[in-house]
């Protein structure tokens, strides 16, 4: 058994507590956090993006995560003495029906209610209230009672957004924020999503790496918004920042005050009005707070909402984002294949400079330069996520994180295929793109597998679709090809993305299972979706080819809006892992067409050699 799990074992022993869940989340519920927040992986080991764990005072400990991280998970529970439990599996029961079925009469679950939303812990009121005897709840961080050297919250300096980037100011955000409170009949609205009250500020900071927020929550009124966070945001303690130092000048100009960060849970419970707040994005210690007999109008934010529709400014600035990144990325794959010696690489005159030498380039090694052709882009904040530079089996886990020590580094070999899912945050926006590259022959298996993949990526891009369309129909467009080889992969095919925010946003995806909102929720004009289907065999390999899409008026007739898709990001595809004989006349013509626009886009900003490179990677076939 870990010794971090045993060790909690032993104290809920000492507290009477018979079932603990630990989550992945943070105070604001964020889908990645801060290495304070980390208990599952402390309490684990698994480093995976999602996850939840049970842990009894009778000695089980199991770990519920999804189809992106089984073999990830398989790998780092070895050993452990923790049971994964593959979500989704046959026979597999969800957590909640787990602890329903183990929990004994009168018993007591534990958990950190500032770390898990409301929803989840009222359904273990639920399980309480029906078991037999009833039973306990306790709100508890067990886990941070234990830790030793845990580490501090991040408090970064803050920062602003300017309004060449957003396109609205903060003081219209609240204004048209207010109206929405107006039709709902709320008096006051509470915000904990920390992108949520970044967005509506054009405020942005550093607390969780790769995601330009700030922790902080935010109680507004029909008269009054105020800001519940560390003052220590406003202290000059940064070198130089991506926009003008925020402070609270700045609040005050546009109507905020500021609050101590905690006095949030004490001032919530003196409210006498209507609130309004989203339960799925508020947790069970600040919904529980709201007094008894308060009515709580149970909706999604308004802010949410109006977020991830991009407006003109935003769309614009995000293809001068994505152009840039493109260009890093395109240079990347050109100094990749080059490294490797399996592509020609021609200098000026067209004469053939390949290299035989073989190579000694790592996943680490590509992460790293990958990172330097980023920050020779002009405004380069960060990595938009941290990136997934993985070969040959490694790329087979969806969400793999390749090691930077020379020990445990994986060496890149001439044969199979490599994969890497990386993007960036710009004043100008957020990307995320992933390629999937030939490091020299490859089997039968991976050129279909590639084949189906950009043959999936290519149809989606071309999608037709009313306005209000659901992702659940979308997602079609892109699985069809797979399922008619009796195929499939186990993630979603697409999901929202921010701006200069979260590289996941709600509300908006693209998925055949509604098991979230976000599959269900209607494609409007504005929105920035990805667009990445794959194929992962375990133990062998991983494919994904990654390309981000603004949703767009296409034209209107007597049946409607219609909308499409614009492809925003540009790099080949590699047209070496491609079995043409499968792709029909249409995904030629669209992987021809693609492949024109990636030249026109990136040819002024290639050396005489990556043009020539980049010439042929685009030509058609």
């Amino acid at each position: 058994m870990r010794k971090q799990t045993a060790e909690l074992i032993e104290e809920l022993k000492k507290e009477n507590i018979d079932i603990y869940i630990i989550s992945d989340m943070d105070d604001h519920l964020s889908e990645y956090t801060g290495k304070h927040f980390h208990a599952l992986k402390e309490f684990s080991g698994f480093t995976g993006g999602d996850g939840k764990m049970v842990v009894t005072a009778s000695g089980k400990a199991l770990l519920w995560t999804d189809g992106r991280y089984f073999i990830q998970a398989e790998e780092e529970l070895k050993g452990s003495g923790i049971e994964l439990m593959r979500m989704g599996e046959p026979e597999v029961p969800i957590l909640n029906d787990w602890v329903k079925d183990n929990l004994k009469a009168g018993g007591t679950i534990g958990f950190d209610g500032k770390c898990v939303s409301y929803k989840y812990g009222k359904a273990f009121e639920a399980l309480i209230n029906n078991n037999v005897n009833g039973g306990h709840i306790i709100s508890e961080d067990i886990c941070g009672r234990l830790w030793k050297e845990r580490p501090a919250e991040s408090c970064t300096k803050c920062w602003i957004l300017d309004e060449r980037f957003t396109g609205k100011s903060a003081s219209l955000k609240l204004t048209e924020l207010r109206a929405e409170m107006e039709r709902s009949g709320a008096d006051y609205h509470v915000i904990a999503s920390l992108d949520d009250i970044a967005w509506l500020l054009n405020m942005r900071a550093d607390d969780i790496p790769c995601n330009p927020v700030f922790s902080a929550f935010m109680l507004i009124t029909k008269a009054e918004a105020r800001l519940y966070i560390d003052e220590r945001h406003f202290v000059d303690n940064a070198d130089k920042l991506p926009g003008p130092s925020a402070d609270a000048d700045y609040l005050r100009g546009i109507g905020v005050d500021v609050y101590p960060y905690e006095q949030i849970y004490d001032d919530i419970k003196k409210l006498d009005k209507k609130v309004l707040l989203d339960t799925d994005r508020c947790s069970y210690e600040i919904v529980s707070s709201v007094p008894e007999g308060i009515e709580i109008i149970d909706q999604m934010n308004p802010v949410t909402k109006e977020k991830c529709r991009k407006n003109p400014v935003e769309t614009a600035n995000l293809r001068i984002a994505q152009h840039k990144d493109s260009v890093a990325l395109t240079k990347f794959m050109y100094w990749f294949k080059k490294q490797l010696g399996i592509e020609a690489v021609f200098d000026a005159k067209g004469l053939d400079k390949r290299s035989n030498a073989e190579s000694g380039i790592s996943e680490w090694d590509c992460v790293e330069k990958l990172n330097e052709y980023r920050k020779e882009q002009p405004g380069f904040i960060e990595e938009s996520f941290s990136t997934i530079s993985a070969y040959g089996a490694n790329a087979a886990m969806a969400h793999y994180a390749p090691s930077p020590l020379p020990e445990k580094t994986v060496r890149i070999k001439p044969h199979g295929l490599y994969l890497v899912d990386s993007g960036g945050q710009y004043p100008e926006g957020t990307t995320d793109v992933t390629r999937t590259w030939s490091c020299g022959a490859l089997t039968d298996e991976e050129r279909l597998s590639f084949t189906l993949t950009a043959i999936a990526n290519l149809r989606l891009a071309d999608e037709r679709f009313l306005e209000g369309t659901s992702g659940l129909l979308i997602d079609g467009a892109a699985r069809d090809v797979f399922w008619r080889h009796g195929l499939n992969y186990n993630h979603g095919t697409g999901h929202g993305v921010g701006f200069c925010l979260n590289v996941h946003e709600a509300p908006v995806g693209i998925r055949y299972k509604a098991a979230t909102i976000d599959g269900a929720y209607p494609m409007l004009e504005g929105m920035y979706v990805s667009d990445e289907p794959g194929m992962y065999v375990a133990g062998k390999y991983g494919i994904r080819t990654e390309n981000l899409l603004i949703v767009k008026h296409d034209y209107t007739n007597e049946y409607g809006r219609f909308m499409s898709f614009e492809t925003m990001n540009f790099c080949p595809m590699d047209k070496s892992c491609l079995d043409i004989s499968i792709m029909e006349k249409r995904d030629i013509k669209l992987l021809n067409a693609y492949h024109k626009r990636v030249y026109e886009e990136l040819k002024d900003d290639m050396n005489e050699e990556e043009l020539i490179w980049l010439k042929n990677m685009c030509s058609a076939i």
